[in-house]
C-alpha cells in the first residue's frame, strides 16, 4: 500500500532522518572514544597492580629469607632487611586496595591474600622473637615445628596470588583487543554513513521521478554538481513542492558538506588513536621496485622482484621501537627491517604468506636486533585497486624472552639447589629409624616417618613441576616403543595399591587387549597421576572401574582409558578446573587440591598427540585419556 504524502512532508521526513543519523553517528563516535580512553587507563592500572603484587611477594620472600639467616647467624643485616620488608608490604597492599576497590572479586581475593601475608609475617615475627630469647638450637627446633604451618600458609598465599595476577593479566591483555574492536567499529560506522547517504540519494531519485517537470532537471543537475563538489545553481523560485524540494536539497548539500568535515575530523581522531597505540603498527604495500625513492638500497632493489614490499605508514610506537625518526621508515623495504629467524636469518620478502602470529627478528637503525611478534591483516580494497596492502602488528617481546630465561633459570635452581638437598634429607630421614645414628625412641621414629613423607611429597611435587615445564616447552624427549597397554595399567594400579587401601577405595581393572606405541615410562606416569588424583577425590567405600576402549576414526586406531567412579559427584567445581594446577576442589566433606597430578597427565597425553578430559554422569565422575594406537 502506497502512502499519499505531499512532497513537502516527504522532504521533511528526509531531512529529519538525515539529522537523526548524524546525531547518532556523532554520539556513537564520542562514546567509542570515551570507551577507548577508559580501557587505556584500565590497562595501565592493571600493569601497575601486577608490578606491585610481584614486589609484595618479593618482599615477603626477603622477610622470610632474612629471618632464616638471622636464625642461623644472628646477622644484623638480616634483621634490617626483615624490618624493611615488613614496612613495605602493608604499603603495597594499601596501594593495590585503593586501585581495585571497584572490583569486588579482586578486592575479596586481595583481602584473603592480606590475611595470609599477615599470618605469615606474624609467624616470622614469632620466629624472630624466639631467636632473640632462646638458644640457637632451641630456636631451630621451634622453626622446624613451624615449617608445616608456614608451608601451608605459603601454598595458599601463592595460589591466591596467582589467581589475583592472572585476573589482572587478563584485564591487561584484553584492553588491546577492546581498543582494536572500537577502532573497527569506528571504521564500520564511517562506511555505514557513506552507504546510508547513497541509499537516501537513490530513494529520492525514485520518489520524484514520476512527477518530474522541466524544473526538476535543475534539481537533478544540482545533484550532479553536488557529487562533483561544484557550486549549486541558484534556488528555484516559487512556493510549489518542487521549489521547496530544491530548497531542501540546498540545505542537504550544506549538511553533507558539514558531514564530510565531520568525517574528516573523525579520521584525524582515529589517526591520533593509532599514533598513540603502545604497539607497533605499519601499513605494507606491494609496489614496483623501480619506483622506490630510497636510493640507499638501489642494488638490492634491482635484484629484487617487481613485487617488493614497502612501508607506507609506521606509527610512532614502531618508529621508536626500531630507533627511527618520525616518517623515516616510510618508503623503506620491509625486508630491511624484519628477518626470519634461523641459523642464518633471512629477510622477510612476502608478508602476505604469514598466518597468525609469528616470531621474527627486527633490525633497528643502530644495527642491533630485537625479537618481535609479527602478524598481518589484509586491508586491500580488492578489485577497486591494484595495490595490495597489509596491516602489520609488531610487538617487542624482548622482555618476554627475558622472563622466559628467568623461568628457565628458576627451574634450574629448583632442580639443583632444592631437589638435590631434599634428596639427601630424605635419605638421612630414611636411615634414622634403622639405628644408623643411634637408637631412637618410638616417638622420634614416628616423627621421622612423618618428616620423611613430607620431604618425599615435596620432592615429587618438584619433579612434577620440572616435568610439566619441560613438556610445555617441548624439551622432554619421548622414547617411543610398542608395548602391551594392559601391562602399563597393571603397573599403575600396583603402584597405588597402598594409597587405595589407605583411603578405602576399591580399584577394579579386568584387563584389556592391544598394543600401543608410546613412551612407556611417561604413559605409566600419566595413568598413575590420573588414578592417584581420582583416588584422592573419592570418599571411603567408593569403587573405581578402569576400562579400555578401542575406536577407529579415519582409518586410525586410538585407545580410550576411562577411570569411572561410582559415587563421586562434584557439584560446585567446574570439571575444567580439574586440569588446572593447584585448583581447590570442593567435596562434600572438605576442599582439597590435586596439585600438578592431572595437569602433568594432560601434558604427557597431549605430547603423544592424544586428548584427555572429565565428565559427570548419573553414577559419578569419569576421567579419560585418549591416545593414538
Amino acid at each position: 500500500m502506497r502512502l499519499s504524502l505531499s512532497l513537502r512532508f516527504k522532504g521533511l521526513l528526509v531531512v529529519l532522518l538525515l539529522l537523526a543519523m548524524e546525531l547518532l553517528f556523532v554520539g556513537c563516535h564520542i562514546w567509542l572514544l570515551q570507551e577507548a580512553e577508559r580501557e587505556s587507563r584500565k590497562q595501565e592500572t592493571a600493569k601497575e597492580v601486577i608490578a606491585r603484587a610481584t614486589d609484595m611477594l618479593q618482599s615477603l620472600y626477603d622477610a622470610g629469607d632474612s629471618v632464616a639467616k638471622y636464625l642461623v647467624s644472628h646477622d644484623p643485616e638480616g634483621i634490617r632487611r626483615y624490618e624493611q620488608a615488613r614496612q613495605q608490604i602493608p604499603d603495597e597492599i594499601k596501594w593495590i586496595k585503593e586501585h581495585i576497590k571497584d572490583d569486588k572479586n579482586q578486592l575479596t581475593l586481595l583481602e584473603k591474600i592480606e590475611s595470609s601475608v599477615t599470618e605469615g609475617m606474624a609467624t616470622l615475627a614469632e620466629m624472630r622473637s624466639i631467636t632473640d630469647k632462646e638458644a640457637q638450637f632451641v630456636a631451630m627446633q621451634y622453626a622446624v615445628k613451624l615449617r608445616a604451618k608456614v608451608q601451608k600458609n605459603m601454598e595458599g598465599l601463592i595460589r591466591d596470588l596467582i589467581d589475583f595476577l592472572n585476573t589482572e593479566k587478563k584485564i591487561e591483555s584484553a584492553s588491546p583487543k577492546v581498543l582494536q574492536a572500537q577502532r573497527d567499529m569506528i571504521k564500520y560506522l564511517l562506511w555505514a554513513g557513506v552507504a546510508l547517504n547513497i541509499v537516501v540519494a537513490f530513494a529520492l531519485a525514485l520518489l520524484f521521478t514520476r512527477s518530474i517537470t522541466s524544473r526538476l532537471t535543475i534539481v537533478e543537475d544540482n545533484s550532479l554538481r553536488l557529487r562533483q563538489r561544484k557550486p549549486l545553481r541558484a534556488p528555484l523560485r516559487g512556493d510549489d513542492e518542487i521549489a521547496l524540494l530544491d530548497q531542501a536539497f540546498h540545505k542537504m548539500s550544506h549538511s553533507l558538506r558539514g558531514e564530510e568535515a565531520l568525517v574528516q575530523a573523525s579520521e584525524e581522531q582515529v589517526q591520533t588513536i593509532i599514533d598513540q597505540m603502545p604497539i607497533g603498527l605499519a601499513i605494507i604495500q606491494t609496489t614496483n621496485a623501480k619506483n622506490t625513492k630510497n636510493s640507499e638500497n638501489h642494488e638490492a632493489d634491482r635484484a629484487s622482484s617487481n613485487g617488493a614490499e614497502e612501508i607506507e605508514y609506521a606509527n610512532p610506537s614502531l618508529e621508536k621501537m626500531l630507533g627511527f625518526k618520525s616518517g623515516a621508515m616510510v618508503g623503506t623495504k620491509v625486508a630491511s627491517h624484519f628477518l626470519i629467524p634461523g641459523a642464518k636469518p633471512t629477510p622477510l620478502q612476502d608478508s602476505s604468506l604469514i598466518e597468525g602470529v609469528v616470531d621474527l627478528i627486527a633490525a633497528k637503525k643502530d644495527q642491533s636486533q630485537i625479537p618481535v611478534e609479527f602478524s598481518v591483516t589484509d586491508i586491500s580494497l580488492g578489485h577497486l585497486t591494484e595495490q595490495n596492502k597489509q596491516l602489520a602488528t609488531v610487538i617487542d617481546v624482548t622482555e618476554k624472552r627475558e622472563i622466559e630465561k628467568m623461568k628457565e633459570a628458576f627451574l634450574a635452581m629448583v632442580s639443583h639447589d632444592l631437589r638435590t638437598p631434599l634428596t639427601s634429607v630424605a635419605g638421612f630421614l630414611h636411615m634414622l629409624p634403622m639405628g644408623v645414628y643411634g637408637e631412637l625412641n618410638n616417638a622420634i621414629v614416628a616423627s621421622t616417618k612423618v618428616a620423611e613423607d613430607e620431604v618425599e611429597l615435596l620432592i615429587a611435587l618438584i619433579n612434577d613441576l620440572l616435568d610439566l615445564e619441560k613438556l610445555r616447552a617441548g624439551q622432554l624427549d619421548l622414547r617411543v616403543t610398542q608395548f602391551d597397554l594392559e601391562d602399563v595399567i597393571d603397573s599403575a594400579v600396583d603402584t597405588l595399591y597402598s594409597l587405595a587401601d589407605a583411603v578405602m577405595v576399591s580399584v577394579i581393572f579386568e584387563g584389556c587387549e592391544g598394543k600401543i606405541a608410546a613412551d612407556q615410562e611417561r604413559l605409566q606416569q600419566a595413568i598413575t597421576k590420573t588414578l592417584e588424583g581420582l583416588l584422592r577425590l573419592c570418599e571411603p567405600g567408593d569403587t573405581i572401574n578402569i576400562s579400555v576402549t578401542m575406536v577407529i576414526t579415519n582409518l586410525k586406531k586410538a585407545y580410550t582409558i576411562a577411570f569411572n567412579s561410582e559415587k563421586l559427584v562434584l557439584q560446585n567445581t567446574p570439571l575444567a578446573k580439574l586440569f588446572e594446577p593447584f585448583q581447590p576442589i570442593e567435596l562434600a566433606s572438605a576442599s582439597i587440591s590435586l596439585g600438578l597430578r592431572l595437569p602433568l597427565a594432560q601434558a604427557i597425553v597431549l605430547s603423544h598427540g592424544g586428548t584427555c578430559g572429565a565428565s559427570q554422569h548419573s553414577g559419578g565422575l569419569s576421567l579419560w585419556l585418549t591416545l593414538p594406537g
